[in-house]
């Protein structure tokens, strides 16, 4: 396994709590960007929303601050409108 799939299973494995409505299909890792205590990862996601059975496809950018071995700022940036429609329901 190559340093990116670590990465990205990783990260998996800690979003996964943080979803429990949700199903992570595919989480990758293309670039980041470090420097001091902070990083930016770029990279694209496909997340299934289990009520709705539709998938949220995006890429995002999340902003990571660190201090003392801990995160202390988190900003994720992703297609909003891809999240919000994942979200409806289907229609009959």
């Amino acid at each position: 396994m190559d340093r990116s799939q670590d990465r990205a299973r990783r990260c998996r494995r800690v979003l996964r709590p943080a979803l429990p409505g949700a199903r992570v299909k595919d989480f990758a890792i293309d670039t980041i960007v470090g420097d001091g205590d902070r990083c930016v990862v770029l990279g694209s996601l496909r997340t299934e929303i289990l009520a709705t059975g539709r998938d949220i496809e995006t890429e995002y950018a999340i902003d990571i601050a660190v201090r003392d071995g801990l995160v202390t700022r988190y900003r994720m940036f992703e297609d909003t409108w891809a999240v919000v429609a994942a979200f409806e329901p289907k229609a009959a």
